[in-house]
């Protein structure tokens, strides 16, 4: 087994499809200078074969492979690196002739493996490629100083390399794993023993509650014997205790009879109190519908206050000037009414002591008045009533003095009073206008909150559908970057099967000599008397592809003449040149081939026949003769067992299978054939992938469209989102 060929794109430096060919029997070696990428390549053989440690790719994590872009161009989106294996000798068992192995990472840090296109484990590429050196730490590949290390090593290591190549790291991973099983089992074992004597306890203990159990059994044997003999006793007692009772129940007989009575009387009372019970119920009923209806409409106005709130939050800051000057306002009518008590109880104890000073004035009217008239009968009886006259006199003096007090004090509270009665018409009027402003300050509030709510359901509406647009905008991006992905895909797919340097390679030494020489002016021929290869003017659909490769052979590889002469002179060319062998096909053939009539087949067996190979084979103009030459006589045939029963009814026949199997009077030819393993299905595949790119395409442009689209759509909702905000 050896590497045909490696095929890298947006592997580190590699951002475009790169395909280094590996020829048979040929040393290929990579020439460059420092940093041009040379170590790239074999870290691309590494990483695809396993490599699980991001510093061996030189990086912190595995996506540092992906090409990350440059001045010229942006960075890859995936990192894609491809083996090709020739297993032609059986190397690998149940394998094909050809072994591509394929690992991919993309930029979220997924990744897969492949092997011939098909996705499996990373196991299972180690497990295939054991024994044969291959691996990311096989000696097949060795690194930058790893033939030192290899040199240096010490035994235990340098024996781990010859194990390798003699083929027993295979049965030394299986014994590892086995051992690791062993003690896996070993560990269950040992949890058995634990669960085992757990057990042996419990059945110890069970045996103790058994034995607790037999003798509970007689213990409530014993019980029940006694209980029953306690019964007995309790019963000749109740007995005599019964005869008691008839007694007083004869008694309790006669107050029956009246309790009856007494019930009647309530049970009147009570179908009245019944039939009141049975109004009020269903009044209860209808209020409790009545709250059920106000408890629900109470949760929707709830709800509905939450999403008032919720568009509150968002207008906060226009209301807040209004809410500060209604908090000043309310603020000084506080202050005002808090003013206005104070005045209200001054004024009170004014008044009671204006009433007081009345009061007391009026007192002292009447006390000066009986003091006039006692001074004047005073004054009639003489001397002896000297003493008297003084004292009232001194009492007509304090009394005169507090009038006059009274009098000078009376003018300051009556203006005191005024004053008061002034502020308190201020306070009055200051109040109202507080009122008015408040009043008009909440009618602006509620035409605010109205204003809101209109502003703030309209900013719902473009929000969610600003929501909805994104979204889609974010799932149309997603589908179209994985359409690019998959056309970058089939293009490089593409590109493989259509490769024409690898097609031109695998021709014999005379093909690629006549080539070459046609190329110069002493050729055999000009450039422009070839017209390419046989396959190049063939087609079919890749469900009969394999079938028209087995049939063509190394024929599908024979360079086009214009004519016979062209074919004549590149004939005696490579004779003359000893350059060896070439095919030769004439456009227009060489005469008429002969015609083959239809085969005579039983009727079952005729309709596992599908028809005549040239059928599904459509020619260029002018191959048509060649075309039936070579493959006239072929019919296409369900399977092996169909073709051997035709040909050998029809010997002068031969048949082949969709599969690639083709039988004749001299033999058979049977086996496996891979799609791309002849021109004729690599051109086919490539065809339909073609087709399936041209529809890739024009979805990525419908996407394109719509994408942009929805840009403006974006757009213009952000603008009346904002213009709303």
């Amino acid at each position: 087994m050896r590497l045909k060929r490696l095929e890298l794109l947006g592997f580190k430096s590699f951002a475009d499809r790169t395909v280094f060919e590996f020829g048979d029997d040929t040393l290929t070696g990579v020439v460059g200078p420092n940093g041009c990428g040379k170590s790239n390549v074999v870290d691309a053989m590494r990483w695809v074969l396993g490599e699980q440690r991001p510093t061996s790719m030189r990086g912190k994590e595995m996506t540092d492979v992906i090409f990350k872009g440059c001045a010229s161009r942006p960075g890859m989106g995936f990192a894609e690196c491809t083996i090709i294996l020739d297993n032609s000798m059986g190397t690998i068992p149940d394998q094909g002739p050809e072994i591509a192995v394929t690992r991919r990472v993309f930029k979220s840090g997924e990744g897969e493996y492949r092997l011939d296109d098909q996705k499996v484990r990373l196991k299972d590429i180690k497990e295939m490629l054991f024994d044969t050196g291959l691996g990311s730490r096989g000696y097949s590949v060795l690194e930058q100083g790893r033939i030192d290390a290899v040199l240096s090593a010490n035994p235990i290591d340098r024996r781990r390399i010859f194990e390798e190549a003699a083929g027993i790291s295979r049965y030394r991973q299986r014994k590892h794993e086995t051992e690791l099983r062993l003690a896996r089992v070993e560990q269950d074992l040992t949890r058995l023993d634990d669960v085992t004597g757990e057990l042996r306890s419990r059945v110890r203990s069970l045996k103790i509650q058994a034995g607790k159990a037999e003798r509970y059994v007689e213990a409530r044997g014993q019980w029940e014997l006694e209980k029953t003999r306690l019964v007995k006793h309790q019963l000749h007692g109740l007995g005599e205790e019964l005869e008691g009772c008839i007694e007083k129940l004869g008694e309790l007989e006669v107050q029956l009879e009246g309790m009856r009575s007494e019930r009647e009387s309530s049970d009147q009372q009570i179908g009245e109190l019944e039939s009141q019970r049975t109004s009020l119920q269903a009044q209860v009923e209808e209020v409790a519908r009545e709250a059920a209806r106000l408890e629900g409409d109470a949760r929707a106005v709830d709800e509905r206050r939450t999403q008032l709130l919720a568009r509150v939050q968002s207008w906060e800051h226009a209301a807040r000037d209004e809410e500060q000057r209604v908090q000043d306002l309310t603020g000084q009518l506080s202050e005002r009414a808090s003013e206005l008590a104070v005045l209200e109880q001054q004024k009170a104890a004014l008044d009671g002591e204006v009433a007081a000073a009345r009061e007391a004035a009026e007192r002292q009217a009447g006390a000066r008045r009986d003091l006039n008239k006692e001074y004047a009968e005073a004054r009639t009886r003489a001397q002896e009533q000297n003493e008297l006259v003084l004292g009232h006199l001194h009492e007509k003096t304090a009394a005169q003095n507090t009038q006059r007090h009274l009098e000078e004090s009376r003018g300051p509270s009556e203006e005191r009073f005024a004053r008061v009665e002034q502020r308190l018409g201020e306070a009055r009027e200051q109040l109202e206008r507080v009122q008015a402003e408040e009043q008009k300050a909440t009618e602006e509030l509620a035409a605010a909150e109205q204003a809101q709510s209109g502003a703030q359901a309209t900013l719902a509406g473009l929000e969610g559908e600003l929501r909805y647009v994104e979204t889609k905008l974010s799932a149309t991006e997603s589908e179209r970057n994985e359409l690019a992905l998959e056309v970058a895909r089939r293009t490089s797919r593409i590109e493989s099967l259509l490769d024409r340097d690898r097609e031109l390679k695998d021709l014999g030494a005379g093909a690629k000599a006549v080539l070459e020489a046609a190329a110069r002016p002493d050729g055999p021929c000009p450039v422009d008397q070839l017209a390419g290869l046989l396959a190049d003017h063939l087609a079919t659909s890749t469900e009969h592809a394999r079938a028209l490769d087995a049939v063509l052979g190394e024929r599908a590889a024979a360079l086009v003449a214009r004519d016979a002469v062209v074919a004549r002179d590149v004939a005696r060319w490579l004779s003359g040149s000893n350059q060896g062998q070439a095919a030769l096909t004439i456009v227009g053939g060489l005469g008429t081939p002969r015609a083959v009539p239809a085969p005579q087949l039983p009727a079952e067996l005729a309709s596992r026949v599908r028809g005549e190979l040239l059928s599904v084979v459509d020619c260029d103009p002018g191959f048509a003769g060649v075309a039936a030459s070579l493959f006239g006589d072929v019919l296409l045939v369900e399977d092996l067992e169909t073709a051997l029963s035709v040909v050998a009814l029809v010997p002068g026949r031969r048949c082949v299978t969709p599969d690639g199997e083709v039988v004749d009077a001299s033999g058979l030819v049977a086996g496996v054939r891979t799609l791309a393993q002849g021109a004729i299905g690599r051109r086919s595949s490539a065809a339909e992938l073609q087709s399936e790119v041209r529809e890739l395409e024009a979805r990525g442009e419908e996407l394109a469209s719509e994408l942009e689209a929805l840009g403006e759509r974006r757009s213009e909702l952000r603008g009346q989102f904002e213009a709303a905000g």
